[in-house]
């Protein structure tokens, strides 16, 4: 081959190698190219991803790189920790938390914790997600590590941990029994009331059917109403059933109950809650005839329950609650509870949760009480409340179960007017007339008042009722009635003892010729009476009048007044006998006051004040009340002076008013007593002492 050849071959190799190099250095861009786009598209799902990422040197922990999810998570820069071992930057506490941490990692491809605490540059604790996957690069392990933040979960489930709380705090404070059925009628859960309600204890009573502790006799009916109730699958409220109590009583429950539903709406069973109306339904079923007002306690609602924070916003509001106050749920949750209180106790009522808020005691907190309560429209009503008070994280938290007792306040009022009041004539009975006129007595006596004591009785009852039958007698005694309460004014206390014997208390019986007047009065009444009665109505009357100067009891002005109004019967005088309180002997001395009394010392008594003393006998205020008819013995000191004894005989006895009400605070009770065994030198004594003595 020639010269010529051989260059025309180089050339062509050469060509040849310029092209395999074109081609190389092709492909080598591509190669180039296609790793960038890798590293670019990397690059970007490691900057946008929406979880920490980073890259740790195995051998050494050291970290190569971090994105910026992962550091706005924890608070850091770049800069805070490029260079920096992990356990330097919050994943782990201790040495020895550090050193098992990292080994864990280390040695294993991959490592996962559901909760793991990291501590964020400012300090805070944050609670993530964590994964690690441990690879090889440029034949060098490392760590990818990959964390996500789990503090939207622990909200929620903090959240329902505090609703399960709520729910338990309700179900266990409540005085209801709260339960649930499947939709067989099997009891799912109950609360602890079950036990107060039935005897039985929760255990006891879960996977029964409801049906089981019913009334064998209502069983079968009741049984069958609840189902049906179910099978509308529809709330329903005031289910009266009777049920067996565990030692075997009866107990009658007033049930409510709401349909438990899953996501899609199919029926899974019931909630509901139990009040027992036991006492209410003995109650109504005594007074049933002629007590309505029994019949709406066995219809009323169940129990209101109303959560409120610290801060006294509504937080839960019942459907018992909207029934009570006429505010639905909407409009009550996030509302201050003043809401439903009066005006004029709101301040009390802030006061008292600022007490409980800041860590103070409360005598209202675990107990019932009474106050008044508003409703929406204004108008106020009487309930019984029952408070606790629970902590949380968000503080403290306040639970109310709260019932209307207005019917049972009517109640209360109605049956004690009854109890002091006669049935037949509405007139006050013995029991009513004696407690007015003791609460009258006590004030005439403090104020040195007086007052009379008109006694009466009906002439000829038995006759009445033996002839003419008890209907007319019954009528004669509404008839009298009616006449009393015609002749005295509204400030007159008049009543029927019982039978035909009637009592009034004039309480100003000042003017001239009382006496006459009444009588007058009261005859010329009974004889507008007589048209058209078959017989003659008539009564027989007795006067007394208390005189503050001669103090007795309440009980010796009625006994007599009665014997007053009996002498009256048997003499069938014209006029009303009367006189001063008790029968008292005629004076044949004159009484003689004290200045600033003369002591005199009782035998068995003690001491005592002398009040006023005549030649025949001596009023004395003494420390303790001295008995009627019994007989003292009395050792004067007038003056310091003479000392004589003597003996007397006690003719009447009272109390004699509040000691804080006199100067002298040591006497509490008056005596009069007569002078008895007196002989020429004791009556002696006695005179030098009344002549020595003011008028």
């Amino acid at each position: 081959m020639g010269t010529e050849d051989s260059r025309e071959e180089l050339s062509r190799l050469r060509q040849r190698r310029i092209v395999e190099l074109q081609k190389e250095a092709a492909v080598q861009k591509k190669i180039e190219e296609a790793i960038k786009l890798s590293e670019t598209r990397y690059r970007r799902l490691f900057e946008a991803s929406q979880e920490g990422i980073l890259i740790a040197d195995a051998a050494t922990g050291k970290i190569h790189d971090v994105n910026p999810y992962f550091l706005k998570l924890l608070g850091h820069s770049l800069d805070d920790l490029l260079g920096k071992k992990m356990w330097e930057t919050g994943f782990v506490k201790g040495i020895r938390e550090r050193d098992e941490f990292f080994s864990a990692i280390q040695n294993n491809e991959y490592m996962r914790y559901d909760d793991l605490p990291l501590k964020a540059k400012d300090g805070r604790t944050v609670d993530v997600e964590f994964e690690s996957n441990v690879y090889i690069v440029n034949q060098e392990k490392v760590i990818q590590c990959h964390i996500r933040s789990i503090s939207d979960r622990k909200e929620v489930e903090n959240a329902l941990k505090e609703s399960e709380k709520r729910f338990s705090d309700i179900a266990e404070n409540a005085l209801e029994w709260i339960w649930e059925v499947d939709l067989s009628g099997r009891y799912t859960f109950s609360s602890c009331a079950v036990e107060k309600i039935l005897g039985y204890k929760e255990d006891e009573v879960l996977g029964a059917y409801f049906y089981d502790f019913f009334h064998p006799e209502d069983r079968e009916i009741s049984k069958k109403a609840a189902f049906e109730a179910f099978s509308r699958e529809e709330p329903f409220r005031e289910f009266l059933t009777r049920n067996i109590h565990k030692s075997g009583k009866t107990v009658w429950l007033l049930m409510s109950g709401v349909p438990l539903l899953d996501d899609k709406g199919n029926l899974l069973g019931y909630r509901g809650a139990d009040a027992d109306v036991t006492e209410l339904q003995k109650t109504a079923q005594e007074l049933r005839d002629n007590e309505e007002v029994f019949r709406s306690i066995t219809e009323s609602a169940l129990d209101a329950i109303i959560v409120a924070d610290g801060s006294g916003n509504i937080r839960f509001w019942n459907r018992a609650a909207e029934t009570l106050f006429g505010y639905s749920s909407d409009e009550a949750v996030g509302k201050p509870l003043t809401i439903i209180i009066p005006e004029r106790f709101r301040r009390a009522h802030e006061k008292g949760m600022e007490q409980v808020v800041s860590g103070g005691k409360s005598k209202i907190m675990g107990r019932n009480y009474e106050i008044t309560a508003m409703r929406k429209d204004g108008s106020e009503f009487p309930v019984e409340i029952s408070l606790a008070n629970w902590e949380r994280k968000g503080g403290i938290f306040f639970t109310g179960i709260i019932r209307d007792i207005t019917v049972r306040k009517q109640l209360e009022e109605k049956l004690r007017t009854v109890s002091i009041t006669d049935e037949l004539t509405g007139l006050l009975n013995r029991r009513g007339f004696l407690t007015l006129a003791q609460k009258h007595f006590e004030i005439a006596r403090r104020n040195r008042m007086s007052f009379s004591i008109l006694y009466l009785d009906l002439n000829e009852m038995k006759k009445i009722n033996d002839e003419f039958g008890h209907r007319e007698g019954d009528q004669a005694l509404v008839d009298l009635s009616d006449i009393l309460r015609k002749t005295f004014r509204a400030s007159d206390i008049i009543a029927r003892l019982g039978g035909d014997e009637f009592t009034v208390l004039i309480t100003d019986t000042s003017g001239p010729g009382v006496e006459r007047t009444i009588t007058r009065h009261i005859e010329d009444s009974l004889r507008i009476q007589q048209t058209g009665r078959r017989y003659k109505l008539s009564v027989s009357m007795g006067m007394v009048h208390y005189n503050p100067e001669q103090p007795c009891s309440l009980e010796e002005l009625l006994n007599r007044a009665d014997e007053l109004m009996y002498e009256h019967k048997q003499l069938k005088k014209e006029s009303i006998p009367s006189s001063m309180g008790e029968k008292r002997e005629e004076r044949r001395h004159e009484r003689y006051k004290t200045e600033k009394g003369p002591l005199a010392e009782l035998v068995v008594s003690g001491s005592a004040v002398i009040k006023d003393i005549s030649l025949g006998g001596i009023s004395l205020r003494t420390s303790q009340r001295l008995t009627k008819n019994a007989v003292y013995g009395i050792r004067m000191h007038p003056h310091n002076d003479d000392v004589f004894s003597t003996k007397g005989l006690v003719v009447w006895s009272s109390v004699g008013g509040e000691a804080s009400e006199r100067d002298d605070a040591e006497p509490y009770y008056e005596a009069g007593l007569r002078f008895i065994e007196m002989d020429e030198g004791l009556k002696s004594c006695l005179e030098r002492l009344v002549i020595g003595l003011p008028g």
